[in-house]
């Protein structure tokens, strides 16, 4: 993959260290400690890493997105070839098939297909709840009690 600035020794060192879950916050930490040099060049050097790293997300997320939009086509000529053999072999009045490297069964399935969802009862109904935090903030901001929700100050490295 490639990357936006180039990080040589110890820094590439380090953004592999960053990138490896398997390493020790003391091992990571002990690294970081020994970096040698004016301050300045050791933020410079860290926030070349930092923008790496985003940029890294944001190529692996575009290939997710990528994949799944394959993994959708993939399965949905999975669902046409299969349809096609089963048109096939209805046409032909055969159940069975036996080939070199497969057996093919035309077999009667059953599946449930949802007709109208809003007369769908409730208990059959999979439901997923996502706290909506800007709302709760804005709600807490204003002086709003919410139960099992509070505002945490932290402090943060902001690059720009």
């Amino acid at each position: 993959m490639g990357t936006l600035y180039e990080l040589k020794g110890l820094y590439q060192e380090i953004y592999n260290m960053f990138l490896d879950e398997e390493i020790d916050e003391e091992t990571l930490t002990a690294t970081l400690e020994s970096l040698e040099g004016e301050f300045e060049d050791v933020m410079e050097c860290q926030t070349k890493l930092l923008r790496n790293l985003y940029a890294d997300a944001k190529s692996y997320k575009s290939e997710k997105l990528r994949f799944a939009k394959k993994q959708s086509q993939a399965e949905n000529a999975i669902d046409r070839v299969k349809a096609w053999m089963s048109e096939m072999m209805e046409l032909a009045g055969r159940t069975k098939v036996k080939t070199p490297t497969a057996n093919l069964t035309l077999r009667k399935t059953k599946s449930v297909e949802i007709t109208d969802l809003e007369k769908i009862p409730v208990t059959y109904i999979k439901t997923t709840y996502t706290p909506m935090k800007t709302d709760i903030k804005k709600a807490i901001e204003n002086g709003e009690v919410i139960e099992g929700a509070e505002i945490v100050e932290k402090e943060g490295v902001m690059v720009r």
